[in-house]
């Protein structure tokens, strides 16, 4: 069975390792659980590798293991001829280039990348192109142990910065950021056949990431004036599978849904603050469970201080994947998956 690895994003490892397991169990139900490092290594019955470039928020670059060992000298020692066929061939040009991550600066080489590209070139008959290789090979030191990968930078990353809140035709401060909106949606699983609600959508912060995945989102708000930027963003995106409701989360006319994925109003920007939103919150997943309208997910952001993960527990829901995000010294979220 091939290895794979990601490299994550280090502004936040908890929620980066959460969302790409979510991606790995979506793809692969028997997926081992995958350590918090920002260099992970993962086995699976079926290739990753595209489906990451192209959904995760908050990985930078995936792709095979070709080797690994303890040192430098044992890695250039243990490349052969058996271990490259699969990755490159006599007709391909590649490159070599080394990243440190581990938390342990070790030395290495300075000629490292030229040694280990000479014996591809002696091994595969391959040859050297820095500016644009068809195949890029990466090694990575880690803590006690250096990886020879083919790497492959994300597809994703380009449009999640072009959606950044700034960039938006509306901006409210309250609109969440887009990575943090992608990664729930991943956390979520929803995918091209989702019907996806945002019963707090606010702006469209979380929209704007789920219309590009979806089969067809809506956004629910109280707030005109924030729905109406929710359109003014989402017309934007050229999209035309979503519908924008006025309405009350805690008296919806819906049947059912895939997946709710969700920000509801907290801190000092929204309209509404503590006792009351964790009420309005509440007051929906109860109408969540007597309904029962939502089939698959939910997937919901809240301020750690008003205790939802608390709520859900107390209310019987089994949490999937919980993972605690600091924004500042005075908030910290939490990002709650519960799936039916």
């Amino acid at each position: 069975m091939p290895k794979y690895f990601a490299i994550l994003f280090g502004n936040d490892l908890n929620l980066a390792n959460t969302e790409l397991q979510a991606i790995l169990d979506y793809i692969d139900e028997g997926v081992s659980k995958i350590p918090v490092k920002r260099f992970v290594t993962f086995d699976s019955n079926h290739n990753p590798i595209q489906f990451i470039r192209n959904r995760a928020a908050l990985v930078r670059e995936t792709g095979y293991i070709v080797q690994e060992a303890p040192s430098g000298e044992a890695l250039i020692a243990s490349i052969s001829k058996d271990s490259l066929k699969e990755y490159v061939s006599r007709e391909q040009t590649f490159s070599v280039r080394v990243r440190n991550i581990g938390d342990k600066q070790e030395s290495r080489s300075p000629r490292i990348e030229k040694r280990i590209g000479k014996v591809i070139e002696q091994q595969a008959g391959a040859s050297v192109s820095l500016e644009n290789p068809d195949v890029r090979f990466l090694v990575v030191i880690d803590d006690h142990r250096q990886v020879l990968v083919t790497s492959e930078q994300s597809i994703a990353r380009e449009s999640i910065e072009e959606r950044r809140p700034r960039n938006r035709a509306f901006f409210h401060p309250s609109i969440m950021n887009t990575s943090l909106a992608r990664a729930m949606c991943n956390i979520a699983k929803i995918d091209r056949e989702s019907l996806v609600v945002d019963p707090f959508c606010g702006a469209g912060g979380i929209l704007s990431e789920a219309v590009g995945l979806a089969s067809s989102v809506v956004g629910i708000d109280r707030n005109w004036t924030l729905l109406a930027g929710a359109r003014e963003n989402l017309k934007k995106l050229k999209r035309e599978n979503y519908s924008l409701v006025q309405a009350d989360a805690r008296r919806l006319s819906m049947s059912s849904c895939d997946s709710v994925v969700t920000d509801p109003p907290y801190g000092r920007t929204s309209s509404t603050r503590g006792v009351e939103a964790i009420r309005l919150v509440r007051a929906f997943l109860e109408f969540v469970l007597e309904e029962k309208i939502v089939e698959k997910s939910l997937c919901i952001c809240a301020s750690l201080q008003m205790g939802v993960s608390e709520l859900v527990m107390n209310m019987g829901l089994e949490i999937r994947y919980h993972v605690k995000s600091r924004v500042h010294k005075s908030l910290t979220r939490e990002v709650i998956c519960i799936e039916f």
